[in-house]
């Protein structure tokens, strides 16, 4: 199984060289390691598959800060998340927010006119991926000390009352 798996990379690798080559797009291993597009089958539209890869990155992003801009009323896991941030932070975080979704929009949008479109959104979220990494990176870091953190108060007298 493991030497099938070898084949299919080696085979995507090699796919994925004549795309870049025609295109001036990142290696291979810098976009996989962002990116993880060693998952995509080599015989599928390579294009269309990274844009793919690319967007559903962007949207897990924005899904992990979404419950502490957007509380569910009856979500334990939104009012705790909700709680680790300063309502300072929101304004910021909610900018970002937009941000991730308008270039996922933007891959969408591309998946929908052209080949060249979906290779210009692949280079422009690469030339900002590291201003949009550096922040969740962040966020993360936050919600992960913030669910680690003991709790001051008890469930029943804020959340149940």
């Amino acid at each position: 199984m493991a030497e099938k798996h070898e084949e299919n990379l080696e085979r995507l690798k090699e796919e994925y060289k004549k795309v870049q080559a025609k295109y001036k797009l990142p290696s291979f291993e810098e976009l996989d390691e962002e990116f993880e597009i060693r998952k995509i089958d080599y015989d599928l539209f390579l294009i269309k598959e990274v844009r793919r890869t690319i967007c559903h990155r962007l949207t897990a992003f924005a899904d992990l800060i979404e419950p502490i801009l957007n509380p569910a009323g009856h979500s334990l896991h939104s009012m705790i998340e909700t709680k680790i941030f300063e309502k300072e932070d929101l304004e910021e975080m909610y900018k970002f927010y937009k941000k991730l979704w308008h270039y996922a929009h933007k891959g969408i949008h591309a998946s929908l006119t052209s080949e060249k479109d979906e290779v210009e959104f692949i280079k422009e979220v690469w030339k900002i991926w590291p201003e949009l990494k550096k922040p969740i990176r962040e966020y993360s870091e936050k919600i992960t000390e913030g669910w680690g953190k003991e709790e001051k108060e008890g469930v029943g007298e804020h959340y149940l009352s």
